[in-house]
């Protein structure tokens, strides 16, 4: 994991270690949260925060963000929780969010920034922030936030032409069957994506 303290470890939960993942103490003078090989950063600027901080990011797996809206025909960026939640920011601070999307060429880029305030234990509860200032690029969306809370991005289907997936195959080595399965899928070009099996063979 990539940033500019010595106060880097992963977040204590009743989850396992997890590499998408991490907390850093950071003071008045700024710092960068990078959960290496996702694209996903947190950059605070010197003089955001009051006093020395204990920063939290980490990525929400698919099946605990509560979202109906969760499949191949959604356009939604992975979801990033930010600690503490509602922390107090004198600057805005700047969250990265990658995307798999193949956007159109010759039109404007758009998206949706939503934040869900929900209390722990509960499903979110995701509002649209109109106000909140971004940046949509070919790979992924940067967006100004003034305080902490579960973050994503949608993108409309008038701009998309495909996504960008993963394909792969997989058999188990340790069997001992003379005829072996194959198993064939793909999952979605964002970290944490899940698995969808095409077929066994």
């Amino acid at each position: 994991m990539s940033a500019n303290s010595s106060s880097l470890k992963p977040i204590s939960d009743n989850l396992p270690s997890n590499p998408l993942q991490m907390e850093l103490r950071i003071n008045k003078d700024g710092g960068v949260l990078k959960l290496p090989g996702t694209g996903v950063s947190l950059e605070i600027p010197p003089g955001a925060l009051e006093k020395d901080q204990l920063i939290q990011m980490r990525i929400i797996p698919y099946n605990f963000q509560g979202d109906s809206d969760l499949s191949f025909s959604s356009n939604s960026s992975v979801v990033v929780e930010l600690l503490p939640s509602n922390l107090k920011l004198l600057k805005p601070v700047i969250l990265t969010l990658p995307h798999c999307l193949v956007l159109k060429k010759g039109c404007e880029w758009k998206a949706k920034i939503y934040s869900s305030h929900h209390e722990e234990g509960n499903q979110p509860v995701w509002r649209p922030q109109p106000d909140t200032p971004y940046v949509l690029t070919e790979r992924n969306c940067v967006i100004k936030l003034k305080n902490f809370s579960w973050e994503k991005i949608d993108i409309g289907d008038e701009i998309v032409d495909g996504k960008r997936i993963v394909l792969y195959a997989a058999k188990d080595l340790s069997s001992s069957e003379s005829i072996t399965e194959i198993h064939v899928g793909y999952y979605l070009e964002l970290p944490g994506g899940e698995e969808v099996r095409i077929f066994t063979y």
